[in-house]
C-alpha cells in the first residue's frame, strides 16, 4: 500500500539500501577498548550448507566484521527476526566505561538488542546515526517488510 511520507522520515527503500551497503562504526564491548567494525545487513544461510538439502534457506542478518568482505571467521551476526529493540543514546551496556563515565558524542550512540546478545555502536556522524537507527527501528516495526509468519525480508 502507498502511504504518504511523514516529515523527517527517511525514505525506507533508501535507508535499507544504505544498511545493506554498510558503514563503519565504533563498537563498544564489555571488555577491551572500543574498536571500529564494518556493520551491514546481509542475507546469510540459516543452517550450515551440509544441512540445507536441496534448497538454500537464507535470512536477513545484522552483521559486524573487522573489514568488509573479510574472512568468514571475523564475521559476527544477529538474525534480524531475532532483534528485540534499539536503545538510542549511551544508556545501555558498556558506554559508561569510557571517557570517565561519559562517551564523547553520546548522541551518536545506540544499542541493538536480541535475546542472546547486544551490539553497542557509535556512528561516525549524525546522518549515519539517523539512517541506521530509523532503518533498524522500522525493520523492527515491520513497516511493510514482514510476510505472515516470517521475519523481515527484502
Amino acid at each position: 500500500p502507498n502511504r504518504p511520507k511523514r516529515a523527517g522520515r527517511p525514505n525506507l527503500e533508501g535507508s535499507l539500501k544504505e544498511l545493506l551497503r554498510g558503514a563503519w562504526f565504533l563498537k563498544y564491548g564489555n571488555w577491551g577498548q572500543p574498536h571500529e567494525r564494518w556493520v551491514s545487513l546481509q542475507e546469510l544461510p540459516v543452517r550450515p550448507a551440509s544441512q540445507t538439502g536441496s534448497g538454500h534457506r537464507t535470512a536477513l542478518h545484522l552483521v559486524w566484521e573487522k573489514h568488509p568482505r573479510g574472512p568468514e571467521e571475523d564475521l559476527k551476526a544477529i538474525r534480524v527476526s531475532a532483534l528485540m529493540g534499539v536503545t538510542l543514546g549511551p544508556k545501555a551496556g558498556p558506554f559508561g566505561k569510557w571517557k570517565h563515565g561519559k562517551v564523547s558524542s553520546g548522541h551518536l550512540c545506540f544499542s541493538v538488542h536480541s535475546a542472546g546478545r547486544s551490539l553497542h555502536l557509535r556512528a561516525k556522524d549524525e546522518r549515519i546515526h539517523h539512517v541506521w537507527t530509523s532503518g533498524l527501528l522500522r525493520l523492527l516495526q515491520g513497516d511493510g517488510l514482514h510476510s505472515p509468519g516470517q521475519g523481515p525480508h527484502l
